[in-house]
């Protein structure tokens, strides 16, 4: 007669055994062995040097432990930024998708270590992350540290000579966006770079009296300088700063109009199918432009009609779009 409390023990056994056994085999599907991903036993983290680059400079990733003769992508990750603008004039804020950026291929050699070198892209300042991928896979990560530059020419010439101040790397988060620019310790303006990658260029003309000029560039993250620089919550970020030379002889140019660059607008709509067409849609104040239309009624007044926004927000008086006719015509026998 088998005993009844050593049998129960033997299936346990054999029962035990066959879960271990499935288990093994689980996890030989579910996590492959990291040959698969490119790797030895174990792996570094990605080095790269320099750790404070700017845009444009030179960097070098290296990461060892490797399989040899692996392809490997380098990847940077970073945001696509942007302007939050609801019915062309509501401002809602910033917009960042997150995006990355392919820097290159690179294979490990016979010793499982890896070197890549590349350029810092145009891209926003502060820390990004450097991914090393082998089949979509992250396998080994560093990061650098992108810091701001500015650059600004002419630095000498008479009363009205357009300066440029020119910036890569600029921030995309609210600390880091945007700075101001001082002339004589004076507020000129602002520079951001939500939209371009990190990279602005501030245009503005020299000034009197003959003579020497500072300009200095401030973080202004609530829109004006933030002067106490060594106190403020960003205080790590650089504070440039430049000398103008004004000099008494030379003309110089009595206008200039900033050559914006294209700001979208919303396609012509039509109610009754007629087409309108605009010789232009933005100029500075006082710019001519041509209306012209077709698909009209014949011999039909019309009126153009100019549509603002008007208000305040702050008074608390409200703020609403306004509309009024500033001119009346008519269409012609061809509805034109």
């Amino acid at each position: 007669m088998i005993d009844a409390t050593r049998l129960t023990r033997v299936i346990s056994l054999v029962v035990l055994s066959a879960l271990v056994a499935l288990w093994a085999v689980a996890a030989l599907v579910v996590a492959p062995p990291a040959a698969a991903h490119g790797l030895a036993a174990t792996v570094s983290p990605l080095a790269i040097t320099p750790e404070k680059p700017n845009v444009g400079t030179e960097v070098v990733a290296t990461a060892e432990g490797l399989l040899p003769g692996r392809t490997f992508d380098l990847v940077w990750e970073t945001i696509t930024g942007g302007w939050v603008v609801e019915d062309d004039y509501y401002f809602k804020g910033r917009r960042a998708v997150e995006s990355t950026i392919l820097l290159g291929r690179f294979r490990s050699g016979n010793d499982g270590r890896l070197t890549a070198s590349f350029k810092v892209p145009e891209d926003y300042g502060g820390v990004h992350n450097v991914v090393l991928n082998f089949d979509a896979t992250p396998v080994a990560q560093g990061m650098v540290d992108v810091v701001q530059s500015f650059e600004m020419s002419p630095t000498s010439g008479p009363i009205g000579t357009p300066i440029e101040l020119r910036v890569k790397g600029l921030g995309w988060a609210a600390m880091e966006s945007t700075w101001v620019v001082n002339w004589d310790n004076m507020e000129t303006g602002f520079i951001s770079a939500i939209d371009t990658k990190g990279s602005a260029t501030a245009r503005f003309r020299a000034t009197g009296p003959v003579g020497r000029h500072e300009i200095k560039v401030y973080t202004g993250y609530m829109g004006q300088s933030y002067l106490n620089h060594e106190q403020a919550p960003n205080a790590y970020l650089p504070r440039p700063n430049f000398t103008f030379q004004t000099t008494a002889a030379g003309p110089v140019e009595t206008a200039y109009v900033e050559p914006y660059q294209p700001y979208p607008v919303a396609a012509p709509q039509s109610v009754i199918g007629a087409s309108l067409w605009l010789s232009r849609t933005q100029g500075p104040v006082g710019a001519p432009f041509t209306l012209r239309g077709s698909g009209f009624p014949s011999d039909t007044p019309l009126s153009l009609i100019w549509q603002t926004m008007v208000g305040s927000r702050v008074s608390g008086s409200g703020y609403g779009a306004a509309q009024s006719a500033f001119a009346e015509l008519a269409s012609g026998r061809d509805g034109a």
